[in-house]
């Protein structure tokens, strides 16, 4: 009897579950079998899918909801507990995930590869970074590996898990050997078929033409089938995503001009243009490879370790003896030692009595600051004195300066449509019109073969090889240019979204000031002494502080006498922000800070019992070549704002000197990157970390050479010298790179133009065309590196140092 029960259980079991529906997104089972979604978040995502236009990743699916086993065999791998942690770092309530895309080429990538979060319940977010292929991913604990990937492939690209971020230029520099082994290849294929071709038109007949059409045929097969198979996948993910792309052209061009040869070939007809389409795939992987090389060059820049983030912390032990511990584990209450010269590892707790510490890596602004017990010391905070004890109050990753390089790393730039891009866009869709119009007039009235012959002429002269091929190569040259003048393009497309820069954000300390402090004056009041004894006083008293103005006073003091020795019998007492004394043959010699000096300038007083015996001067001025910097941009009506984290009085000096109207003052790196996100077509220059944010949001973003090597990775391009006035040349030569590619345009226009027409008509055949359009893709590319040649700027850097 119990096996009967189990029996009519096991069917009323089976009976329920095969009635039951199963989730049209997800495939469980719904709650409520009228419903074809299990619930409002799989409905949801199902629309936006299928608003997408991405049927195919349901396609994918088997009946019962599981994906098909070659997925989940191929990608299953990266969930064991094992590999998971090598491909993944613990955030704490969540994972980090960095993949390596391959194929990556335009907006719409971005697009739908940022929109993952939408679709997967466990991923938090993705952002994509073009110029490195690189999406970084937030993700739940719980989310496979194997359905991020599956859904990527799904998409139509090919993405790899990186083991670390260090593995991004092992797979960059694979890319590369493989773009180089591709255009090798091509350009081999190209010039045998060339060989072949020019021996059959040289007057090769009978068995040998038919030979030579054989081997041509067959090495076309090679060229189509795998050097030209990535305009065929950007063409296609292009028109999935409802996106004009030049691969679009470049795929119908390539594609219906194999089709009409290999048409001729079986059947006889001798118009055969295997050489010029083979030639033309070589043209395009070429110029391809100009671009790219351009990005994969910005990755050689070395980054240096970041020193506002110590890898290692001294803890302190209950039983006062101290270990060494990684900074990331230092947890709040815990106890550490900081040594002179040494950063901050997490926001503290100065347990010390005093402290004086440089804040300039979160306000840009140098000033040692003097920090009392129980006062807060932020993380990215250089300790100037000796050892001080400190108690952790934020752990590593929530301090803000942590935050702050995290937040900086996630800002995306707005996509840029270049005008080569739009102008492309129209020219496409013209050469489609023409195409399909001659196609259907001389199909009607002459039959299909000459239909064929118009439409072919049609597509591939009016190919857009100005932007295909003579754009990039003017980008690249611009770069080069650049290069030798010691500016260096992390982003090339930054090129020409200068040319619609209006408002340009300068940075105060470090870009307009010198950073460092330096002596510029002794007036020795009391003629007692003579300037070689006020020299050795002043350095025995600074010998051994570490504060920025005792190392400017000891650099001049070594400067104005090479001679000066250490008095190891003279021991200094320094207290922290008020004075350095100490005694000598009777008498107390000290220094202190004087508040009689201008804005721009400090002044220190050096005493005998009190009284004054010399004062020294440091200045911070302006760079010599500022103010002409900023008139020259004045007179080019750009608007010019002064960006800083000093004092208003200082800044308000610095801008009426300059005739600077807008400024802001005691600027904090979040309220500057604000500012720059609100600003249209804005151009930020700046050097420190506390700029590395507005940099990132502008719409181009320059860092100085002696800026930190975060505010260099947040900028898209780098000054290689410390002379902010190459800023006027990037200007120049970016309006040049500009007009030579419209004027590209408009004489690609205007060639086919008449082209076009007389392939309407029938006076231009698909052989005359391909033979026109490299010489015009030459003619172009010629013109675009005479246009960059370097001696046309010649004159206008000989103009800028008179």
């Amino acid at each position: 009897m119990s096996n009967l029960g189990m029996e009519n259980l096991s069917q009323i079991e089976i009976m329920d579950i095969t009635e039951q529906k199963l989730c049209k997104h997800c495939g469980t089972i719904c709650p409520d079998s009228r419903r074809e979604f299990c619930c409002i978040g799989c409905e949801n995502v199902f629309q936006f899918i299928n608003g997408l236009g991405l049927n195919d990743y349901y396609k994918l699916k088997t009946s019962d909801g599981e994906k098909v086993s070659r997925s989940v065999n191929a990608y299953d791998k990266f969930d064991f507990p094992e590999l998971k942690s090598e491909y993944t770092e613990d955030l704490g309530q969540s994972l980090q995930l960095n993949l390596y895309v391959e194929g990556i080429h335009c907006a719409a990538c971005l697009w739908i590869l940022e929109r993952i979060p939408q679709i997967l319940e466990g991923v938090i977010t993705a952002k994509l970074n073009m110029g490195k292929s690189l999406l970084q991913m937030e993700i739940a604990k719980d989310q496979k590996i194997a359905e991020i990937l599956t859904l990527i492939s799904n998409f139509g690209y090919k993405a790899q898990a990186l083991k670390s971020i260090h593995d991004l230029k092992n797979k960059l520099d694979k890319e590369k050997r493989d773009a180089i082994t591709k255009i090798g290849i091509t350009a081999a294929i190209t010039g045998n078929i060339m060989l072949m071709s020019t021996s059959i038109y040289g007057g090769a007949s009978g068995k040998e033409a038919s030979l030579f059409n054989d081997i041509s045929a067959g090495l076309m097969l090679v060229v189509l089938c795998y050097s030209a198979t990535e305009f065929y996948r950007n063409a296609y993910q292009s028109i999935r995503n409802l996106r004009f792309s030049i691969d679009i052209s470049l795929s119908l061009a390539i594609l219906f001009g194999s089709f009409t040869s290999y048409w001729h070939y079986f059947s006889g007809n001798s118009a055969i243009y295997f050489d010029s389409i083979s030639g033309f795939v070589f043209l395009i992987l070429s110029s391809r490879y100009l671009i790219k090389y351009v990005q994969w060059e910005s990755l050689k820049r070395p980054k240096k370790e970041s020193p506002y983030f110590p890898e290692l912390s001294e803890r302190i032990l209950e039983t006062g003896k101290s270990e060494e511990c990684l900074s990331k584990q230092l947890s709040v209450g815990d106890k550490y030692w900081v040594h002179k010269n040494t950063y901050v590892s997490c926001d503290s707790e100065l347990l010390s009595n005093s402290a004086m510490m440089d804040e300039s890596m979160v306000t840009g602004e140098f000033q040692a600051v003097l920090k009392k017990q129980g006062d807060l010391i932020l993380a990215g905070s250089k300790n100037l004195g000796n050892k001080i004890t400190l108690e952790v109050v934020k752990s590593q990753e929530f301090s803000d300066i942590y935050k702050l390089f995290s937040e900086t790393e996630a800002l995306q730039k707005n996509h840029f449509n270049t005008e080569a891009e739009k102008y492309a866009k129209y020219l496409s869709l013209m050469s489609y019109i023409f195409a399909f119009t001659g196609f259907l007039y001389w199909h009607i009235n002459s039959g299909l073969q000459m239909a064929m012959e118009v439409a072919l002429a049609v597509l591939i002269i009016s190919c857009p090889c100005a932007f295909a091929i003579a754009t990039p190569l003017s980008i690249r040259r611009a770069s080069d240019l650049l290069k030798s003048w010691g500016v260096f393009i992390k982003n090339p497309m930054a090129l020409d979204k200068l040319n619609q820069v209006k408002n340009i954000f300068l940075d105060k300390t470090g870009t307009l000031t010198h950073r460092d402090i330096e002596i510029d004056e002794l007036h020795i009041l009391d003629n007692d002494f003579s300037k070689n004894e006020i020299l050795f006083l002043l350095f025995q008293l600074e010998k051994y502080s570490a504060h920025p103005f005792a190392l400017a006073i000891r650099n001049f003091c070594l400067k104005e006498d090479s001679y000066l020795k250490d008095d190891e019998s003279l021991l200094p007492l320094e207290i922290l922000g008020k004075k350095v004394s100490m005694q000598y043959q009777g008498s107390e010699f000290t220094i202190t800070g004087s508040d009689n000096a201008g804005e721009f300038q400090h002044s220190l007083v050096l005493s005998k019992n009190s009284k004054p015996i010399a004062k020294l001067y440091a200045n911070s001025f302006l760079k010599k070549s500022i103010p002409k910097f900023i008139k020259e941009l004045q007179k080019r009506s750009y608007k010019i704002v002064l960006l800083s984290g000093d004092k208003e009085s200082s800044v308000q000096e610095v801008a009426k000197t300059l005739n600077i109207k807008n400024y802001f003052a005691q600027a904090k790196p979040e309220q500057k990157a604000e500012l720059l996100r609100k600003s249209k077509h804005s151009l930020m220059i700046g050097d420190g970390a506390n700029d590395a944010m507005a940099l990132k949001v502008a719409d181009i973003g320059i860092a100085t050479t002696n800026s930190i090597d975060f505010a260099n990775q947040s900028a898209d391009i780098c000054l290689e010298e410390a002379k902010i006035e190459k800023v006027l040349d990037l200007l120049v030569l970016a309006k040049a790179l500009r007009n030579n590619i419209l004027s590209n345009y408009l004489i690609s226009v205007g060639a086919n133009v008449v082209f076009i027409y007389l392939a309407l008509i029938g006076s231009l055949s698909p052989l005359q065309a391909a033979f026109i359009m490299p010489i015009q893709s030459f003619i172009l590319s010629g013109k675009s590196v005479f246009m960059l040649r370097e001696s046309r700027f010649e004159n206008q850097e000989q103009a800028w140092k008179s």
